[in-house]
């Protein structure tokens, strides 16, 4: 699995790509005011990508 991961002043965007079955790409964008994230294309492992934001102290929005 590949990540990228672009900073901004007020964003993070990390792409996961070709992941699960059908090697779709994941994108989380981090907002570092409110501490939410927004998971685009999730597909499946859901609890997984949660946890992943949680751990970075993230919630979900």
């Amino acid at each position: 699995m590949l990540e990228k991961t672009f900073t901004e002043e007020t964003y993070t965007l990390e792409i996961l790509y070709h992941v699960g079955t059908y090697e779709n790409s994941i994108h989380f964008i981090f907002d570092h005011a409110s501490k939410t994230c927004a998971i685009v294309d999730p597909a499946w492992n859901a609890d997984l990508f949660i946890q992943k934001i949680t751990d970075k102290g993230y919630t979900l929005t």
